[in-house]
């Protein structure tokens, strides 16, 4: 299978997502994976040992022959990323797939389910975003008919990717009461749009991190308001700084400015240059120069002073 992989032309079995798709299914038919898109890690030990002795025979894959990190690479593969090297692909799909005949139609048959989505309205996303056949999942979760988790696994990425476009879209995630409640996440919202640390807010409420941060992703407009927030802050803080600095010396020059405070500086001419500008221009500049005039004056003096003495000397 190898060798008719190889011979394959150009752009043939190129989509990440159509083999990740002929993939997942291939292993739901051996019933390697749930019903619910869960992997079952312990039935495909063996596999992915055996998979892992191949690969020793492949220089360029000898330094990933090992099961953790195929398992990583699986992982990745299935959500139907583009970055999964070749070589990777050729041994999964020689290890699960009689033949290539079998892995095209495989492949085909993703391509129709794909075909039958695509005919409806695209969103108005980032580049970054859905595909317009996850776009149809995202509305089946606007309307309600699957919820965030389920709509997850059918669009084949992790939840908290799923949350971020459906939070990019308007669509605001159902939430688990038990975990927190309306009042909670109103509080935690309202604190995070104030700009205040997250470690902090983790520590009070005894919550992780990564629910914070899918509380400030799934909120829609929270982590946007949240950066205004914290820039206004920060400008206020460093426009104070240099106005108490040029208040303490009014004869400091801009150089001397910069030396005492040079990361208030450099943040202010990144961020508030104009600013800065107007409110540096009655700072005194130190204009740097080769003393040329000066010595010039010194060298006439000289000059002068060597002919008084000759006239001394002849009279």
């Amino acid at each position: 299978m190898a060798a008719e992989l190889l011979r394959l032309g150009y752009s043939t079995l190129e989509d990440p997502v159509r083999l990740a798709s002929a993939l997942r299914q291939r292993l739901f038919e051996r019933d390697c994976v749930s019903p619910s898109g869960r992997i079952k890690w312990r039935d495909l030990e063996a596999s992915l040992d055996f998979i892992a002795k191949r690969q020793l025979a492949l220089p360029e894959m000898q330094h990933v022959a090992d099961r953790e990190l195929l398992k990583a690479q699986l992982t990745r593969a299935l959500s139907g990323r583009s970055v999964t090297h070749p070589l990777r692909w050729m041994i999964w799909c020689s290890n699960w797939f009689d033949d290539l005949r079998d892995l095209k139609a495989a492949y085909d048959r993703a391509d129709k389910h794909r075909s039958t989505t695509d005919a409806l309205p695209d969103h108005e996303v980032a580049s970054h975003g859905p595909e317009a056949w996850q776009t149809t999942v995202l509305d089946q979760v606007r309307t309600g008919a699957v919820s965030m988790t389920r709509g997850a696994k059918l669009a084949g990425v992790s939840y908290n990717t799923f949350a971020a476009w459906a939070c990019a879209l308007g669509i605001e995630a159902a939430r688990r009461p038990q975990k927190v409640n309306a009042d909670v996440r109103q509080c935690i919202s309202i604190r995070l749009l104030a700009g205040e640390d997250k470690t902090n807010l983790a520590s009070e409420f005894r919550l992780s991190m990564e629910t914070l941060t899918r509380i400030l992703r799934t909120t829609p407009g929270l982590r946007e308001a949240r950066n205004r927030s914290r820039f206004e802050r920060r400008r206020t803080a460093a426009r104070k700084e240099w106005h108490e600095l040029l208040a303490s010396d009014p004869g400091l020059t801009a150089k001397a400015a910069r030396s005492i405070a040079p990361a208030t500086y450099t943040w202010l001419y990144r961020n508030d240059r104009e600013w800065l500008k107007s409110s540096s221009h009655a700072l005194k500049t130190s204009v740097s120069t080769n003393h040329a005039q000066q010595k010039m004056k010194n060298k006439v003096e000289r000059r002068s002073t060597a002919l008084r003495q000759l006239l001394d000397l002849s009279t």
